[in-house]
């Protein structure tokens, strides 16, 4: 039941999550990155230099098979396009470094919008963007965590809460044949009308053997991080769960948390709900 992100796995959480850039981006960044290396005043490859200048001057000129507009192309049809100016003289520390600015500015607006719009990624959305200040810096919003240092098993299971990839009904009935309304994805454990989302069964559900599982996991936490106490009365679950995945040995506290949910999931069948009126008599 610990499989790592599998194709479910909304790739903007592998973004957000690992730092990696996405390759429509990465492929831009590039060529913009070998540019700025070669209008560099110390710059030594002569040949590559004059070949860029002679790109510029042919795209200012309206010469379609430019190199240049075919990257002020690329830019343009990005979800969130980046503007290149070819009438501008080409340097390193104003009109290059201003488009790497700009196409990093225009990946953390996709990333930071597809999280928030998303009804998939409700950990990632509510733990991570409100511990952010806007405009949101990608340096921050799409870069390597502190949990992904533990062990595989742990991280694992993680990164597929994190990335909506996880074993809750919320998800799996999400890719069940038929249209399985959110509202019948009751939880396994209590068997209320209570959605089984990974919010609930993490911090609310009332099942007996839930409650003991997270009072050992509270017990812990607090016997690591006094302060957690006290954090813990007054973050949202939300919040309480950003400060946790943070740092390392309480995100291990808190995978080992998750693997035990997981276990569960696996030994209790899920309630199969498909209709309003079996919703209703549903206790």
């Amino acid at each position: 039941p610990v499989a790592g992100p599998r194709s479910c796995t909304a790739p903007q959480a592998l973004y957000t999550e690992t730092g990696i850039w996405p390759i429509t981006y990465r492929r831009r960044e590039l060529v913009i990155r070998y540019m700025r290396y070669l209008v560099a005043p110390d710059c030594a490859a002569s040949i590559p230099r004059a070949a860029l200048q002679t790109a510029l001057a042919l795209a200012r000129e309206g010469n379609r098979r430019s190199r240049a507009l075919d990257l002020q192309h690329a830019l343009r049809t990005l979800k969130y396009p980046v503007v290149m100016d070819l009438r501008t003289e080409w340097t390193e520390d104003t009109s290059v470094a201003g488009l790497q600015l700009r196409l990093k500015e225009s990946l953390a607006e996709y990333l930071s919008n597809d999280v928030d719009k998303s009804s998939r990624l409700v950990a990632l959305r509510d733990s991570l963007l409100p511990s952010l200040s806007q405009p949101y810096s990608l340096a921050k919003l799409c870069a390597a965590r502190a949990y992904l240092q533990l062990p595989p098993t742990l991280a694992k299971v993680l990164a597929r809460l994190i990335g909506s990839c996880h074993l809750y009904a919320i998800e799996r009935r999400r890719h069940m044949p038929g249209n399985i309304e959110r509202r019948w994805r009751v939880c396994r454990f209590c068997r209320t009308k209570a959605v089984e989302s990974e919010l609930h069964v993490l911090f609310e559900c009332a099942c007996p053997e839930l409650e003991a599982r997270r009072r050992e996991f509270y017990d812990s936490i607090y016997a690591l991080r006094e302060s957690a106490r006290g954090d813990r009365q007054t973050m949202t679950h939300w919040e309480f769960f950003a400060q946790l995945v943070d740092e390392e040995e309480t995100a291990e506290l808190l995978a080992e948390l998750v693997c035990v949910m997981y276990v569960l999931c696996d030994e209790v069948p899920m309630v199969e709900v498909s209709s309003d009126t079996q919703l209703r008599e549903t206790p």
